[in-house]
C-alpha cells in the first residue's frame, strides 16, 4: 500500500503498518470475492480508509489508557505521574493528547477522499466490507468527485 510518493516520507514503522493494513484489506477483498471487481484506485482508497480508521482508534485508545493510569494512581493517593518530560494527571493535555489528535484527524479528513463511514463501523473488517460493497455497486468512495 505504501507505494505512493506521499508514503515515501513516512517513517519506516508507519510504512510497515500501512503495508500490513494494505495486505489485510486485500485478503478481506479476496475472501468476499470483490477484489477483482474493484479498480486499483478503489482498493487504495479502501486501504487508506482502513489506515485512518486504525490510526483514529489507536490515538483514542492512548487517551483511554492514560486516563485509566491516572485514575489508578489517584486511587493510590498519587495526583499524577511523569513519563519523560510529560506529566499525566486527571484529564490534562498529556492525558487527552490522543483524543485531541484523533479529533483533529477526523476533522482534517472530513470532505476529503475518504467515505463518511470512517470511524463508524464496529470493526475494521466491517469497514472494508462496507466500502467494497458500496464501490462494487458503483457508488464512489471519494465525496469530492
Amino acid at each position: 500500500m505504501a507505494d505512493g510518493d506521499w508514503a515515501s516520507g513516512l517513517p519506516r514503522s508507519v510504512r510497515s503498518r500501512l503495508d500490513g493494513l494494505g495486505n489485510y484489506v486485500t485478503s478481506v477483498l479476496e475472501e468476499i470475492g470483490l477484489k477483482d471487481k474493484l479498480s486499483r484506485d478503489d482498493v487504495q482508497a479502501i486501504q487508506l480508509a482502513a489506515f485512518v480508521y486504525g490510526l483514529e482508534e489507536f490515538l483514542r485508545e492512548g487517551s483511554r489508557a492514560a486516563s485509566r493510569a491516572t485514575a489508578a494512581f489517584a486511587d493510590l493517593g498519587v495526583s499524577g505521574f511523569t513519563v519523560g518530560r510529560e506529566y499525566f494527571s486527571g484529564r490534562n493535555e498529556a492525558v487527552m493528547r490522543g483524543e485531541t489528535l484523533a479529533n483533529a484527524l477526523v476533522e482534517v479528513m472530513q470532505g476529503r477522499a475518504l467515505p463518511d463511514t470512517v470511524g463508524r463501523p464496529a470493526s475494521l473488517r466491517a469497514l472494508v466490507i462496507s466500502l467494497a460493497q458500496e464501490r462494487s455497486r458503483g457508488r464512489r468512495l471519494d465525496r469530492r468527485r
